[in-house]
């Protein structure tokens, strides 16, 4: 998306507002967010644990 972006601004197609006017911000603050807390869940190891349990409850092995 940035490059596309870059080339609309390069080419002239859009001016610098209308770009700036296109940005959705509560969408990136969304993703930043969602990004952020599965990072966090990932390190502390809540995902691995989330699907061994899964797995478990499906009656198959883990293969860890």
């Amino acid at each position: 998306m940035s490059i596309g972006a870059i080339l609309m601004l390069v080419t002239q197609i859009l001016s610098i507002h209308q770009v700036f006017d296109a940005i959705n911000f509560h969408v990136i603050g969304f993703l930043f967010g969602m990004f952020s807390i599965m990072t966090a869940l990932d390190r502390a190891g809540v995902l691995q644990t989330f699907a061994i349990k899964m797995v478990s409850k499906s009656k198959a092995t883990p293969s860890m």
